[in-house]
């Protein structure tokens, strides 16, 4: 909002994209509908705008934008900040979006006329897990085929540590190392 304002007497208001879906609002995030207009001044509005969409909406909304889908920037984590590295879980999660929404990945990815591995990949949080569960359901819902849907739910699953696995929930192997714990 800050640098947005530096552009008011440009433009007038400012934009700023939602994050999330007015269903799945965190209110505490960063940005939000609810507190995004507060950053507004006198002479500068402040809009947050794309909440009624959740993000496989908004790639289908997007797809047939040729401008918009040519410059789409997802990536953080690649070794070039000014392009997508294909490769990262954003990216691979970006372009499933546009191949469960039935459209041609764009060429704002590298390997974007490749198949998607999603072989190995796993989500590294629970916000990305549910955002793998949510791809799940949307595929399944569109009745993709199982093969795609086993490798999308794998992705979701959450990765057991050597702990989890050397004393898993309920066993006896656990509740005992806790008795001598305590």
């Amino acid at each position: 909002a800050a640098c947005l304002s530096n552009l008011k007497f440009t433009a007038g208001h400012g934009l700023i994209g939602s994050s999330r879906a007015y269903d799945r609002i965190s209110v505490p995030w960063g940005s939000n509908p609810i507190t995004d207009h507060l950053l507004s001044s006198g002479d500068f509005q402040i809009i947050h705008h794309g909440a009624s969409h959740n993000r496989v909406e908004k790639i289908q909304e997007i797809a047939e934008w040729e401008l918009g889908v040519k410059h789409l920037r997802v990536c953080w984590e690649g070794n070039s900040k000014n392009e997508n590295c294909g490769n990262c879980e954003k990216c691979l999660r970006t372009k499933l979006e546009f191949v469960l929404t039935q459209n041609n990945v764009p060429h704002c990815f590298p390997d974007w006329n490749k198949p998607i591995q999603l072989k190995g990949l796993k989500a590294r949080s629970p916000r990305d897990r549910s955002r793998w569960k949510g791809l799940y359901q949307y595929a399944k819902k569109k009745g993709f085929n199982k093969k795609l849907l086993s490798r999308i739910k794998s992705v979701s699953k959450e990765k057991k540590t050597l702990i989890s696995r050397i004393f898993p929930d309920g066993s006896n192997r656990k509740k005992m190392v806790f008795k001598m714990k305590n």
